[in-house]
């Protein structure tokens, strides 16, 4: 993922890559291909580490399950129970199901609701800006994590997916400062202050020749990017990780498929690529809807630091009650 550099001399950040417009391919040249790198960087590091493999409900753990077929046997396989999470939510339960009928072993590592003083002394002082919220799913690692094992993880591959929205009247045109401003202000509660509008203007005439779409660009370098490398580093301190799509030329394979074949709701190149390597691990579902109730809905709100609006309400409340009635939300069975 990292595609800058920093003057020493000037202390300014250089994007050296991407750095010209990739050629369109098509799925069907694309996933044999990264098919290949995917099992050859996961079989490479096998030869180096013993590996473990974080498994969601999501799409990016079930590729590289997918892409581990040959070395199965081998990993140790684990989902995280933290914040509003429980055993009955899809991240746990898919998990579960699928690994038992792939014959696999499915660990549960159960995390604190907060750290405890000593952890979070040495927690802070390894990274001068950790968040707290992450610092329970730290402390739980430390506690259960196997410490021989590199983690392999899904981040990167959201890169590809381009999950960032236009405005209506942006759809079809080119990323101009107006999006850039828009997007911050809905998607991540940024003001539209002067300074981050000369950041902005900056960054999108620094974008003009890298042949990517800017929304693309601008999702990989001023989210994922930036979160996930953070993420990396708050955990360091309890294990070691591996991100294999963390690979230039994987990126700019998929980055050729036009973006209607890689963005949401079908996410066709990484469903053809998944179902390339291994159909089997599609065999559960993706990203199933989770039916909230009334303890679901509280335990989210207390626990869950993510930031709660109107449209979060009512999705877990009014929203759920018209679709599946009032009844099962307050805990009562259907007749």
């Amino acid at each position: 993922m990292p595609n800058h550099y920093l003057d020493l001399q000037t202390g300014t950040p250089h994007r050296f890559w991407p750095h010209h417009e990739l050629p369109e391919r098509t799925v069907e040249e694309v996933v044999p291909e990264n098919a290949r790198l995917l099992e050859g960087l996961i079989e490479s590091a096998s030869h180096r580490f013993e590996l473990s493999l974080t498994v969601t409900a999501g799409r990016d753990t079930r590729l590289l399950l997918a892409a581990s077929k040959a070395i199965w046997h081998r990993l140790y396989y684990f989902t995280t129970i933290h914040w509003h999470l429980a055993t009955d939510h899809p991240d746990v339960q898919i998990p579960s199901r699928l690994l038992s009928r792939l014959g696999l072993r499915h660990n549960v590592i159960w995390c604190p609701s907060r750290m405890d003083k000593e952890f979070r002394e040495t927690y802070e002082r390894n990274m001068s800006t950790a968040h707290d919220v992450y610092g329970p799913i730290a402390q739980g690692l430390y506690q259960q994590y196997p410490r021989d094992r590199v983690c392999m993880e899904g981040t990167g591959m959201p890169i590809t997916t381009n999950s960032l929205p236009r405005t209506r009247d942006d759809a079809g045109r080119e990323t101009n400062l107006e999006t850039l401003a828009w997007l911050v202000e809905i998607k991540y509660d940024m003001p539209r202050e002067e300074f981050a509008l000369d950041a902005l203007d900056r960054w999108l005439s620094g974008a003009a020749h890298t042949g990517l779409d800017h929304l693309s660009l601008f999702y990989w370098e001023n989210r994922e990017g930036n979160w996930a490398a953070m993420a990396q580093a708050e955990s360091d301190l309890v294990r070691d990780a591996l991100v294999p799509y963390n690979c230039r030329l994987f990126l700019a394979n998929a980055l050729s498929v036009p973006n209607a074949h890689r963005a949401r709701p079908s996410y066709v190149l990484q469903e053809a690529l998944t179902r390339h390597l291994r159909s089997e691990v599609l065999n559960e579902p993706i990203n199933p809807p989770f039916k909230h109730t009334a303890v679901s809905t509280v335990r989210e709100f207390l626990r869950n630091p993510v930031r709660k609006d109107m449209d979060w309400l009512y999705s877990r409340t009014i929203g759920t009650w018209r679709e599946h009635g009032l009844r099962p939300w307050v805990g009562f069975s259907q007749r």
